[in-house]
């Protein structure tokens, strides 16, 4: 017969019957005869004849009235629990006496499918069934005799490849549902013996492909079909005849003879043989989903079945088989695992309800496989079946016997879908031998052994491993691999690190692989040890581990779980980038990978990369690193050592306790010349770590994975700032004592820090703030929190403010730049020393400090507390600065006040004080030997009244809170305040005890008079003062002493109307008296000269001459001259006036003893208003140089 299905050879012999035995008859009950009555015997008797008969007839009209009912329902009930299938019947019988069952119009339905015409799974014209009592007593159906005619089974393949049958297997029980069905395992005990099925057939509609298969005029003999023990009495000959997809097919069975081969003659067998047949077409049509899929193959061979009723549990059926395949292509639906087989032998029996399968010899002739390395684990599970142990658990009782198997020149691809550039070479020549392998439950002797050797391509590695199977029936034995590239074994640890790997390695073990664990096939490696030469790994196709030779031993590998043993690696070179471990690494430690290391002796470099690009790599040279018992809980005595000089000139060592799982270290390091620039990278991400550049020195412990440190640190020529581009604080050294930094969240803690010689520019503009709050700002950003992606500070809610318990400060320096005056000043403060107690953000009474130091060669102390740390600010300040020069403020003060910069100084006490927001304190500035510009400038006669005896001049400022202005402007405007009120009420600089001198600057003169009454009263002159000139002039002559740069400028005055007038008095009278003089003198002339007149005088003789004499004529009296009229002219006045001041003079200096120097007479008198008396000397005050009391 030939169809779309392959070709079927049917072979039987010729003379073999195909009659079926004969079936007997059941027989008839005979009745029982009637007694006659018997008139004598007695009722007893007739009693126990009654009861019997009573019994059977209930009996019997019981099973024929309520047998078929009860019976259905019990078998429904149990097909209904057993198979999922409901039934129901049309016309039912049943012969209690017989045990007879006969239905009509048997149907049975799954009931977990829709109620339509289609899930009628199967339909029974007549089914007629002889039941054994004692098997229905032990909840089971047994049978001698079973007949169903017209049986109809129709069969659907849906589109999602499952079938309309039911589920065997509870849906209680997930983890059974992946098992294939076993008679052997059904719920329900059977035994169905003789066995008849005719006019029957079979449809099947394939909606997956469209096609519709039908098997017909189905005639089926069967001996038995069995899950239990159960022998018949006699047994029908096995025979099969069909009429399939319109093609005829008879399979007819033989019986073995009396006595032979020991048999009873009860065995049959049926027979037939398979040629070219279409595998994958009939492997399709499986129902249950299996891990393979076969796309390509033929089959040739024979198949017989036997039935042996005598045989033990489950032996009743056999299949003994006998193929050879050819071509055979199969693989997995992921395409992750495929085996090809030109050849492929095949001969053993399998017993399908005892569950058994004995390979007798399995001869694969050139396989090919091809796994995915990443999924092979997954794919061995899913293929092989369960072993032993996993038998014992379910309860199930499968028999796997292999006699032989032999693998003979096969080869195996692994590929990684993660490394597409580059695919490891294939392993050829394949030679596995196993023999005598058996899997039985509760078997505890040898399983048999095997042999499997390959070589791969293109390589000289070459492997072996040879060894027996368990009781589980898992292999182990000896493994050895031979000049193994470095890659292809690393890729069983790391799938991802096959093609990132360079070098060859040896390794030998003991190995064993076990396919059918649960999930993922487990392979064991124990006592291995390994030897690499020539060692590269690679990461991101970069070297980051290169040996010359590497040895690993105590390997350890199971599953997942993985122990490398000890790990020594002479002369490597590593080379790490911090933010990108390679994956290897990344490993060890992992709780999800359970990568150990036992211990590790590396000796060589490394070149440590940080995770910002541009910053230099930390070079490790000289490194030696050895570690032991890493994977311990917890150690007693150390177990690591650390080695390196850093980038050549630093050092490193360590020395404690480490484990790895977890990882945890408690190290004692010793650091010393160590560039903290280039190990920045590697510190907490702060400002102190990474903008600070120091030469760092010290010793402590750190401890993982708490990522702290306590211990001590020096550091020589540091740096520390906050930002690249600020100046930050400069220190020769600085000792960090008892140091305690916690890296997650940050915290610096300290128990003393010592500062010799820090240097910093100290700047302050307007509006900054105050010096305690930059103080504090800059420790905060020392110590500031990265921001994350969404703008906030990382660990915002835990504060990273150092906290030190006492910070000493030698040598210090700060160049101070105060840009709040213009222009700005800048002054050197040296010499720094002292210290700050308690400086941490909780501190009660904030940090305490006390400091002394030179400002321009000028000593200063700076005591108080302060909150540096806290918002609030809380302060409590004294400063005393003893002699300081005006000189370095010249450019600042001359163009504020007429001051000569060249002389002076001052002394500032300093208080002030801030308390829960309230605010006191004031600035005492003493000047001494303050000198104005010029005698003539504005702060002259200011600075003259406030200069004291000492020379010194006393300024008091209260501070304001919050005001913008420095200290130094405010000492300006109070200058110029008191240069207002020295034009206003000078007197009022002076001291309230010369406050009444201000209305005594005026010395009365009588009008027209100059001479000065120093004992009389301005009330004499009209004024009422009550006071005599004396006492006046006294009073100045002691406001002069107590300020000695004070002087008086003497200004005469003279009245234009009331000297003028007496002067104009005296004048006149003067000018009387004088013309009454002169007239008086005129007349008395005239007299004279007439009493001349009168007497005539002797003439003289003259010679020769008459004399002749007139006679004088007469003279008239003089007439009276009148007084000139008399002016005063202002010159009279301002010389009345000057008079007078020399008057004041002449007092001052004589009388009272005051240094004419600080005496000035005005040079030119003053004539005074018409409102005001003018007859006065006015005194003015002056600045003048002291020279003398």
């Amino acid at each position: 017969m030939s169809n779309h299905f392959g070709t079927i050879s049917i072979n039987h012999e010729p003379d073999a019957p195909t009659q079926r035995s004969r079936r007997q008859k059941p027989g008839r009950r005979s009745k029982p005869k009637k007694s006659a009555p018997n008139q004598t015997k007695s009722k007893r008797w007739l009693f126990l004849f009654i009861i019997p008969v009573f019994l059977i007839s209930a009996y019997g009209a019981g099973g024929f009235f309520f047998g078929p009912s009860l019976l259905t329902g019990y078998l429904s009930n149990s097909l209904q629990q057993s198979t999922n299938l409901g039934l129901t019947t049309g016309e039912a019988r049943f012969n209690p006496f017989t045990l007879q069952l006969q239905l009509r119009n048997v149907a049975t339905t799954d009931s977990s499918q829709s109620p339509d015409p289609e899930a009628a799974l199967l339909k029974i014209d007549h089914l007629l069934i002889d039941l054994n009592l004692t098997a229905l007593l032990r909840n089971g159906i047994a049978c001698n005799r079973l007949e169903i005619q017209g049986l109809t089974l129709s069969l659907i393949r849906h589109p999602d490849k499952s079938y309309n049958l039911p589920n065997l297997v509870s849906e209680t029980n997930p983890e059974t549902e992946k098992e294939h069905l076993s008679l052997s395992r059904l719920p329900l005990l059977f035994s169905l013996n003789n066995i008849t099925i005719s006019d029957s057939s079979i449809l099947f509609d394939d909606r997956l492909t469209g096609k519709k298969h039908s098997v017909e005029q189905i005639k089926l003999d069967l001996p038995t079909l069995s899950n239990y023990s159960f022998a018949a009495k006699e047994y029908i000959r096995p025979h099969f005849s069909a009429v399939i997809n319109g093609s005829p097919l008879e399979l007819t069975g033989e019986a073995a003879l009396p006595g032979e081969n020991g048999q009873n003659g009860l065995k049959t067998n049926l027979a037939c043989k398979v040629q070219n047949l279409d595998l994958p077409l009939y492997f399709a049509y499986l129902p249950k989903t299996l891990p393979l899929i076969l796309s390509q193959g033929k089959g040739n061979g024979k198949i017989q079945i036997s039935f042996i009723p005598e045989g033990k549990k489950g032996g009743h059926l056999s299949l003994a088989f006998q193929l050879t395949t050819t071509e055979i292509v199969l693989g997995n639906t992921e395409q992750t695992l495929s085996l090809t087989a030109p050849t492929m032998e095949i001969k053993g029996s399998l017993q399908p309800l005892a569950g058994g399968l004995h390979i007798q010899n399995l001869h694969i002739l050139q396989p090919q496989f091809s796994a995915n390395q990443t999924h092979f684990g997954q794919d061995m599970s899913q293929l092989f079946p369960a072993s032993a142990s996993s038998q014992e658990t379910t309860g199930q009782e499968n028999h796997l016997d292999i006699d032989s198997l032999i693998v003979e020149d096969g080869t195996l691809q692994l590929d990684n879908k993660k490394q597409k550039d580059s695919a490891s070479p294939p392993w050829k020549s394949i030679e596995l031998n196993v023999k005598n392998f058996k899997l039985v439950p509760d078997q505890t002797r040898d399983k048999g052994t095997f042999t499997l050797s390959s070589t791969q391509e293109k390589t000289d590695a070459s492997i072996t491993w040879q060894g027996s199977f368990d009781s589980k029936g898992i292999p182990g034995g000896a493994l050895q691999l031979s000049n193994i590239e470095a890659a292809t074994l690393l890729s069983f640890i790391d799938p991802g690190q096959a093609a990132e790997a360079s070098g060859s390695a040896n390794l030998h073990g003991h190995f064993s692989f076990d396919p059918t664990a649960r999930n993922s096939a487990m392979a064991t490696l124990i006592d291995a040890s390994t030897e690499f030469h020539d060692l590269n790994l690679l990461d991101r196709k970069k070297v980051w581990l290169s040996a010359k030779t590497t040895q690993i031993k105590g390997t350890k590998f199971k599953g997942e779980e993985l122990d490398f043993g000890t790990i020594t690696i002479k002369d490597g070179s590593l080379t790490l980038q911090q933010d990108k471990l390679p994956q290897l690494l990344q490993n060890f430690g992992d709780k999800n990978n359970a990568i150990l290391i036992q211990g590790l002796d590396f000796s060589g470099n490394a070149t440590l990369h940080p995770q910002k690009e541009k910053a230099p790599a930390l070079q490790l040279t000289e490194l030696t690193i050895k570690a032991s018992n890493l994977t311990a809980r917890s150690n007693s005595q150390n177990n690591f050592e650390l080695a390196a000089r850093i980038n050549q000139t630093g050092m490193l060592k360590a020395q404690g306790l480490a484990t790895l799982s977890p990882l945890r270290t408690s190290l004692s390091l010793a650091f010393a010349a160590i560039n903290s620039e280039q190990i920045a990278p590697w510190l907490p991400d702060a400002p102190l770590f990474q903008q600070s550049r120091a030469t760092v020195n010290g010793q402590g412990t750190y401890r993982y994975p708490e990522s702290s440190f306590n211990g001590k640190v020096q550091l020589d020529s540091a740096l520390i700032r906050d930002s690249a581009k600020s100046s930050g604080l400069t220190v020769n050294k600085a000792e960090l004592n008892d140091v305690t930094i916690k890296v997650r969240p940050l915290r610096i803690g300290l128990n003393e820090l010592i500062l010799d010689g820090p240097k910093l520019t100290w700047l302050q503009d307007s509006g900054g703030a105050e010096p305690y709050a930059q103080i504090g700002s800059f420790l905060r950003s020392l110590v500031s929190q990265p921001q994350n992606n969404s703008g906030q500070q990382q660990d915002g809610n835990i504060s990273a403010l150092p906290a030190i318990q006492k910070i000493i400060i030698e040598n210090g320096i700060i160049i101070h730049v105060d840009q709040r005056l213009n222009p700005p000043w800048s002054s050197e403060i040296s010499e720094i020393k002292g210290q700050i107690n308690n400086l941490h953000e909780k501190a009660d009474s904030g940090a305490s400090f006390d400091f002394s130091g030179l400002t321009d060669s000028t000593p200063f102390t700076l005591s108080g507390s302060a909150d540096f740390l806290i918002s609030q600010n809380n302060f409590t300040t004294k400063l005393e600065l003893k002699g300081f020069p005006l000189l370095p403020l010249s450019a600042q003060i001359t163009p504020l006040l007429d001051l000569n910069p060249q002389s002076g100084s001052f002394d500032l006490s300093l208080n002030h004080n801030r308390q829960n927001g309230e605010e006191q304190g004031e600035a005492t500035l003493l000047f001494s030997t303050l000198r104005p510009d010029s005698t003539q400038s504005d702060t002259a006669l200011p600075l003259a009244l406030l200069a004291d005896s000492q020379d010194q001049i006393k300024v008091v400022i209260p501070l304001v809170r919050n005001s913008a202005q420095p200290l130094f402007n405010q000492t300006i405007a109070a200058f110029k305040t008191l240069m207002v009120k020295a034009e206003v009420a000078p007197l009022l600089l002076a001291g309230a005890e010369f406050v009444d001198l201000q209305e005594k600057q005026h010395l009365l003169f009588p009008p027209g008079e100059s001479e000065l009454d120093i004992n009389g009263t301005s009330e004499t002159q009209g004024w009422p003062t009550g006071v005599s000139a004396k006492d006046t002039l006294q009073r100045f002559a002691t406001l002069l002493a107590a300020h000695p740069h004070l002087g008086l400028t003497l200004t005469g005055m003279a009245d234009p109307i009331h000297d003028r007038n007496a002067i104009l008095t005296k004048l006149e009278e003067k000018e009387e008296k004088r013309v009454a003089l002169e007239n008086e003198q005129r007349l008395q002339k005239w007299r004279n000269r007439q009493k001349q007149k009168l007497q005539p005088a002797p003439p003289v003789p003259v010679p020769g001459k008459i004399l002749e004499q007139d006679i004088p004529k007469q003279e008239p009296p003089p007439a009276p001259l009148a007084p000139e009229p008399i002016t005063v002219s202002d010159t009279v006045l301002q010389d009345l006036a000057q008079e007078r001041a020399l008057q004041v003079y002449d007092f001052c200096t004589t009388d009272l003893g005051i240094a004419s120097q600080r005496i000035t007479l005005q040079e030119k008198a003053s004539l005074a208003p018409p409102e005001t008396p003018g007859h006065q000397v006015q005194i003015e005050f002056k600045y003048v140089e002291p020279q003398g009391p």
